[in-house]
């Protein structure tokens, strides 16, 4: 699967509407914008290629970004 399909899979399968997966450089981020709360936040995942790890593995990962905000703002 090339990347950008693996990438459309992540974004697609996301619960979280404000959150997204982007590539940096030789890394990957999860980026959390809320623009009606102000709420802007980041999560890099230190890996070069996509598929190192699972579709599961990402969700997780976008997870943590998610209950981060969560516990930080709405707690």
């Amino acid at each position: 699967m090339q990347t950008r399909t693996i990438e459309a899979a992540v974004n697609s399968k996301l619960p979280n509407p404000y959150v997204s997966l982007y590539k940096g450089e030789g890394y990957w981020y999860f980026v959390y914008d809320d623009p009606n709360s102000g709420i802007y936040r980041t999560r890099s995942v230190y890996v070069y290629r996509l598929n190192e790890l699972t579709l599961e593995q990402w969700l997780d990962e976008a997870a943590e970004l998610t209950l981060e905000v969560e516990n930080t703002y709405y707690a």
